[in-house]
């Protein structure tokens, strides 16, 4: 007999979209808004503030739920990417091929494309001095309102803003194209590097021998050379206590004036501006050297520390647990420790869990804002906490939230239909969205088997109907917020089809 297969929608791996590069993002945190990559069909969802184009929409309304992002010329929806970022009022792309695309304000050349225009929909970076296009770029970084792009060739690239020396060329010129970073004491290209992030006016590199340099603004010690000079080509990063230089680090963040570092001992460093107790140091004294972040309560050192971010005056890193902590600034709920009495914490706190129960677990990556957090679980779940008075928490309202909240997955936003009809076979499953059960009409056929698999491929149901049941009722109350996808075996053959839980 020939099998009839139809397919409604794909659960596509997540290991076939994200690529090896341990720098791949698929979270971005900005200042008003957000963005998130979906690994079914790499695609990217913003929501947020909008007033410069930021969302990649076309227009500058603002959005409160997750929306695909345009093509450029606005034209269908921007394809084939692998890491994103949000930055101030823009954001960026890295397509699987190694160009990069960037969409929102412009004025200082953030878009790479030899304007100063505000773009509303993604648009390529150009090629240094405006020949051709930007290529085989690996990893990318946005900063206040300049960009950082690491090549496969480990050199770095940089435009946009140039005030302070961040595009690290031995200017303070602005520049709309890619230039490449200078080296040390303005002597060859930097080279060698396998990880870069941006701050606010400042940029960070990370060498393969574990070292890290620094260049651009330095009012706080952010640099971390043990002075408040300004560099306009790379410095090395000091040592502890100025012993030496900073060795054996695997990971560093950039945030509003502030950097951290992760060490192979799984421990974490931070230095710079330090006013709301960003360092996690139990202190509110900037340091213009690295030190050790303190552990919860002050009790010795953070440890197990497997990713660490920067926001704009706060921190957060995850566990070996799966587990987030977050330090600094906290008037918005940005911390999610639901503390509301407090301004912020000086050392880091855990992240609590829905309604404030327990501690958020699972997490597999995280992206800081200005004044919020975003965090993806490893059952493909999106959570967000802090602040939403643009709607940059993606759950349809701009109110704060003091601890995260599940918010619709950025992959849903293609299937908001009541019902899911297969024409001429006689079976319907609804309602969708679904908030505690779904519901199979079958008139026709003698469905032998019943399965629902998560984004990941794992199956979470399994159940074998009566061949008389014309209606069959299903309980979904215990699977969190995301796409499904419901697999029925018939004599005919399989078929498929995806639903959303949204509560």
């Amino acid at each position: 007999m020939k099998t009839n297969t139809l397919v409604i929608g794909i659960v596509c791996s997540l290991l076939s979209v994200i690529p090896a590069n341990s720098q791949s993002q698929k979270l971005g945190a900005g200042s008003f808004h957000s963005v998130a990559l979906c690994p079914v069909d790499s695609e990217v969802r913003s929501w947020g503030g909008n007033s410069n184009g930021q969302l990649g929409v076309g227009d500058t309304l603002q959005r409160l739920i997750p929306t695909v992002v345009h093509g450029p010329g606005n034209v269908g929806a921007l394809k084939g990417i692998i890491s994103v970022v949000a930055r101030e009022n823009f954001s960026l792309a890295l397509k699987h091929d190694g160009t990069v695309w960037a969409w929102g304000f412009g004025a200082d050349g953030e878009m790479g494309n030899n304007s100063t225009m505000d773009q509303w929909s993604p648009v390529q970076v150009h090629g240094s001095g405006n020949i051709g296009f930007l290529s085989n770029v690996v990893a990318i970084s946005g900063g206040y309102a300049h960009v950082l792009a690491l090549r496969s060739d480990s050199t770095v690239w940089a435009w946009g803003d140039n005030l302070n020396g961040e595009l690290g060329n031995n200017t303070t010129n602005n520049d709309s194209t890619p230039v490449q970073v200078h080296g040390p004491g303005n002597v060859g290209y930097l080279t060698g590097i396998i990880a870069i992030a941006a701050g606010q006016q400042f940029s960070l590199a990370l060498r393969k021998d574990g070292t890290v340099w620094a260049w651009g603004w330095n009012v706080a010690g952010e640099l971390g050379d043990n002075t408040l000079i300004e560099r306009n080509t790379p410095v090395q990063v000091h040592g502890i206590n100025n012993i030496g230089f900073l060795t054996n680090v695997t990971a560093i963040a950039a945030g509003g004036g502030h950097s951290l570092a992760i060490r192979k001992d799984s421990t974490a460093l931070s230095w710079g501006f330090n006013i709301n107790g960003e360092l996690g140091d139990n202190t509110t004294k900037s340091d213009t050297l690295p030190a050790l972040v303190h552990g919860p309560g002050n009790v010795g050192y953070l440890t197990g520390v497997t990713d660490i971010k920067a926001g704009d005056y706060f921190s957060a890193a995850i566990s070996k647990g799966s587990n987030v902590w977050s330090w600094g600034y906290n008037a918005f709920g940005q911390l999610g420790a639901n503390d509301t009495s407090s301004f912020g914490s000086y050392t880091p706190v855990e992240v609590h869990g829905l309604h404030n129960a327990g501690f958020l677990g699972g997490i597999t990556s995280i992206s800081l804002g200005d004044e919020h957090a975003l965090a993806f679980k490893s059952d493909g779940t999106l959570w967000s906490w802090g602040w939403n008075g643009n709607g940059q928490l993606g759950n349809d309202s701009t109110t704060d939230k003091w601890t995260p909240i599940n918010i619709v997955s950025p992959c849903n936003v293609f299937l908001g239909v009541a019902s899911i009809m297969f024409d001429n076979i006689g079976i319907e499953v609804y309602p969708n969205p679904a908030s505690t059960r779904i519901t199979l009409v079958n008139s026709k056929h003698d469905i032998t088997q019943m399965e629902i698999y998560n984004m990941l491929g794992e199956r979470v149901y399994q159940s074998r109907p009566s061949n008389t049941d014309d209606l069959v009722t299903v309980d979904v109350s215990s699977q969190v917020n995301g796409v499904y996808l419901l697999r029925l075996t018939t004599a005919e053959g399989t078929i498929t089809a995806k639903y959303i839980v949204q509560r």
